[in-house]
This record gives C-alpha cells, sequence and structure tokens, in this order.
C-alpha cells in the first residue's frame, strides 16, 4: 500500500517515463533515467518540496514494494507499477480535463454574473 508521498513520487516517476516516450513510439527505442537523474529533475520542478535525500528514500520504498525496477542504473516501472499509475492517473484525469477545459474555454470572461467585489 502506497502512502500519499509515495503515490506521488510514483506519479511523477510514471508520467515522466509516459513523457519522455512519446517521441519514440514508432521506433523500437525507449528512453530510460537514472535516479540521480530523475531526482534533479524532480527537485528543479518545484512540484515536492523534499530533499535529494527525502527523494531518494521515497524511491526506495516504492522500489522496496515493487513499483519500481532500478537495473543496470537506471529506473523503470514494474507491471505493478504501471497499474498502480494508471490507477492514479485514471483517479485524477477528470479533474486535470476540467482544468484543461476552463484554461482553454477562458471561462472566466465569459461568465456574465460573476462580479467583481472589494474585500
Amino acid at each position: 500500500m502506497l502512502n500519499d508521498k509515495n503515490r506521488l513520487m510514483l506519479f511523477i516517476l510514471g508520467h515522466f517515463i509516459t513523457e519522455t516516450n512519446k517521441s519514440f513510439t514508432d521506433k523500437p527505442l525507449a528512453l530510460s533515467v537514472s535516479k540521480a537523474d530523475f531526482i534533479d529533475a524532480v527537485m528543479n520542478l518545484g512540484v515536492v518540496a523534499k530533499k535529494e535525500r527525502a527523494i531518494y528514500k521515497n524511491l526506495e520504498q516504492i522500489q522496496k514494494d515493487k513499483y519500481t525496477l532500478y537495473k543496470n542504473k537506471q529506473l523503470s516501472l514494474t507491471k505493478k507499477g504501471q497499474s498502480a499509475y494508471l490507477q492514479i492517473h485514471g483517479g485524477i484525469k477528470p479533474y486535470l480535463k476540467a482544468l484543461e477545459d476552463i484554461n482553454a474555454s477562458n471561462i472566466f470572461n465569459s461568465a456574465t454574473k460573476a462580479q467583481t467585489r472589494l474585500r
């Protein structure tokens, strides 16, 4: 069972792998990432307010729980990890879609009954 911190780390890793491999869908290639490179990427994103050691510990825990595999100094998701990532992604997909639709339609400009008030 994943706690919230480990679910977030698994989601970030799963999304990172999915997005980076999109450009290789028609080729027999897959991008791989080392733990150090992934930790640097997470730190640069600023999504989590953790230090490198804490991110490393979260990666170690999801590896111990068999959600990820660290082989030849490269991180990858196991079948269990891929399944968990898809479940997490499926759970938040409606919210992401709603945010995209709101941002794309510029709903705030079209709301005729919205009023601005002084606080």
